[in-house]
């Protein structure tokens, strides 16, 4: 008799068990959904942070002057002004590539 029990209690154990399976499927199909997509938004962030940042570092470097002017910039102490504030402006970001 006991051992008729038991195995009534394990069949509703399973049972139990193969509800909470089915039960839970939407769920994980939705998270496995939702981690794919957050995914996807993360990296797609990450080019867009990559492409402003060369955009910016090419934006900071556009400002020295090259040739004759960049001579007349070193003589004049411009140029090192100039490096100082695009060092300034390049160590704002917190995230470089």
């Amino acid at each position: 008799m006991q051992s008729r029990k038991t195995d009534q209690v394990k069949d509703y154990i399973a049972q139990v068990k193969d509800q909470h399976r089915k039960d839970t499927l939407p769920f994980v199909s939705e998270r496995a959904r939702m981690v794919m997509a957050q995914r996807a938004e993360r990296d797609d962030l990450k080019a867009k942070q990559d492409q402003r940042w060369i955009e910016e570092t090419k934006a900071r470097q556009d400002r020295l002057n090259t040739g004759l002017r960049g001579i007349f910039n070193r003589l004049t102490g411009t140029h090192r002004a100039t490096i100082k504030r695009n060092e300034r402006e390049g160590s704002a970001h917190l995230c470089p590539p």
